[in-house]
């Protein structure tokens, strides 16, 4: 243990508040936790300091009633009366005080600094003065124990080591009066022992101060440790794409993440098909998402939110009110409630995990179908929770559907391969027949093998462009973004005429776009395409826009005809997904990837124009 009496080597430059005790070491953990560092938890040590000071008003008050009494009834001095004023008067001042802070004034670091000087230097000189100063039979050796405990509670280890010194002279200084021999007597052994006793409460007061430091630094660290797992846990749960409710055998809910509340509310699941992932459940396993407990990850979410409502900081259930107002939250409440009214709250083993399928209502008639699993939990005071993992069964079918599609495309993929070459050989064979001057009856047949081997040939060419993109330039060339489509739109027109039907509106003829022209062409061409196969027959029920909006460059494609359905329109732009049966599926999802390469991005809308509903594709591009 250090017991160097050097300032420097006592007390770092960035203790706060107040030094340590005498026996913690500096910069320690229990150092720094007594110092407060200058965060929140400096409100300890401040009700600490107000709870000393306040003793010592209750102590100076008691001294001034004292005196005054003997001086009343002639025992007593009126100067003594007035000293035990001014105590009163100052740990009156003293109590409003704030702690000393040795980063703000390194001079209270020292043992006779002011801080010290008014609190414990002044009430050992007050105490010290009425010892001499009393009549006989009144002793006051035991009030010297108060300012060597104050010393090592809130000052340094010199003060407290100084503090008592001074008081154990105090004590003998009647010896000197006396010769060596009397120093034997019974005053002088009191004396001795009376001064020993003040050294043993110095140490004694410094041991139980460093272990109440260490308890805070330890509390400290348990606490902050637990608010970041309570915040990475909150971040895990909100990024789960499986639904995580926790509620209580009353039907409470205690928490639920997006995901459940997405599912709850009845609006459509979030997932991204390129990140899917196998849906796999084991029954009496820990369902995970993504690689994380999500069973866990709940479970300690529920205890920091239980610990933070222990605290007062936050209402029962109120992360899960908005659930609680669900048509669906009673179906799951009843449900829950049956499974833990059979759990004993002295189980010997857990709870076994429990499956099944249920049909929520989500209002308006309409039913959603999740697979639920419930996880028992029973708490050590005896509380029955549920941890309920719910998944819509549409988003599961859709992960299985898309890793079927993925396996079908790189099939398909290689099958088009293989195709390509005897497609050549047929329309090779089928132009060599027509140039033999073919009958009516041979020229229409070689038409529809002609159109069929071209209808083919787009198909292999889409399947093929899906499995390998095109990658955009380093460092695509700025394009007019007006006169380019310009050029696009004549072009696919004298290939597909519409007259009247289409409508060209050029908006944003100043705009420059960084997007290759012919990535653009292909774009375009796929959204013209789909809006000519099924938009309606009427006068403008076509619509190419362009428009600027902020830093970004819109092009619209709107075509006017019936809403897409709800689940085709959660497919818009999966490979291979289509409504149309002459159509691969792959327009709109190599679309998107094209526009994703230049940092663009497309997205569907229902909108209205001229007050005529339609659908439109809209492609959001950063101006250059």
């Amino acid at each position: 243990m250090n017991t160097a009496a050097s300032p420097k080597a006592e007390y770092p430059a960035d203790a706060t508040d107040f030094a340590p005790s005498w026996v913690v070491a500096p910069g320690s953990a229990a150092a720094e936790a007594w110092a407060g560092n200058g965060h929140d938890d400096d409100a300890m040590p401040l009700r600490r300091w107000r709870l000393l000071m306040a003793a010592r008003l209750l102590l100076a008050l008691a001294l001034l009633a004292l005196q005054w009494h003997a001086w009343r009834a002639g025992n007593g001095a009126g100067w003594l009366v007035a000293m035990c004023g001014a105590l009163a008067l100052l740990a009156a001042a003293t109590l409003v005080f704030r702690p000393p802070r040795p980063t703000q004034t390194p001079s209270v670091r020292r043992p006779l600094s002011w801080p010290w000087v008014l609190t414990a230097w002044s009430d050992l000189a007050v105490i010290a003065v009425l010892h001499w100063a009393a009549p006989g039979g009144v002793s006051f050796v035991p009030l010297f124990v108060w300012p060597v405990l104050l010393a090592a509670v809130v000052g340094p280890r010199l003060l407290a080591l100084g503090v008592a010194a001074a008081g154990t002279l105090v004590l003998l200084a009647p010896l000197w009066r006396q010769t060596p021999a009397n120093w034997g007597s019974g005053d002088a052994l009191q004396a001795a022992i009376a001064g020993t006793g003040l050294f043993a409460t110095a140490w004694l007061a410094g041991q139980l101060t460093a272990r109440l430091g260490s308890a805070q630094a330890a509390a400290r660290r348990s606490r902050q440790l637990a608010e970041l797992h309570s915040h990475v846990n909150r971040i895990i749960a909100a990024g789960l794409s499986e639904g995580v409710v926790v509620l209580d055998a009353q039907g409470h809910p205690w928490y639920a993440n997006p995901a459940a509340q997405r599912i709850l509310h009845g609006e459509p699941a979030r997932s991204d098909p390129s990140e899917a992932r196998p849906a796999a459940s084991s029954a009496g396993a820990h369902a995970t998402a993504g690689g994380v407990d999500a069973v866990g990850v709940a479970t300690a979410a529920v205890a920091a939110d239980q610990a933070t409502r222990n605290d007062g900081a936050a209402t029962p259930g109120l992360a899960g009110l908005p659930v609680r107002q669900t048509p669906a939250w009673p179906v799951l409440a009843h449900w829950v409630h049956d499974v833990l009214s059979a759990v004993p709250t002295a189980a010997a083993a857990p709870a076994p995990v429990l499956e099944r399928t249920l049909d929520l209502p989500l209002g308006e008639r309409r039913l959603r179908r999740i697979h639920a699993r419930l996880h028992p939990i029973v708490t050590d005071a005896g509380d029955r929770l549920a941890v309920l993992l719910l998944e819509d069964t549409h988003a599961i079918e859709q992960r299985l559907r898309t890793e079927r599609l993925a396996t079908m495309g790189r099939v398909t993929a290689a099958v088009a391969h293989e195709i390509r070459n005897p497609l050549a050989a047929i329309a090779q064979a089928s132009a060599l027949l027509a140039e033999d001057d073919p009958s009516p009856a041979q020229r229409q047949l070689l038409a529809i093998i002609e159109q069929n081997v071209q209808r083919l040939d787009r198909t292999v060419n889409d399947v093929l462009e899906a499995v390998r993109l095109p990658a955009a330039p380093e460092a695509p060339l700025a394009i007019p973004l007006d006169a380019t489509i310009t050029a696009i739109v004549q072009d696919w027109l004298r290939q597909h005429p519409q007259g009247e039907r289409l409508h060209w509106l050029p908006g944003a003829w100043e705009a420059r776009i960084a997007f290759d022209p012919e990535h653009l062409r292909r774009v375009l061409v796929n959204l013209l395409d789909n809006a000519d196969r099924h938009a309606s027959a009427a006068l403008g029920a076509i619509r190419v826009e362009t428009r600027l909006l902020g830093g970004h460059a819109l092009l619209t494609v709107w075509s006017e005809g019936p809403d897409i359905a709800p689940t085709v329109r959660e497919h818009l732009f999966e490979p291979f997904a289509s409504a149309h049966p002459r159509s691969s599926g792959l327009g709109l999802y190599l679309s998107r990837e094209l526009c994703r390469r230049y940092h663009a991005d497309l997205g569907y809308e229902r909108s209205l124009r001229a007050q005529r509903a339609g659908n439109a594709f809209v492609v959001r591009m950063p101006l250059r």
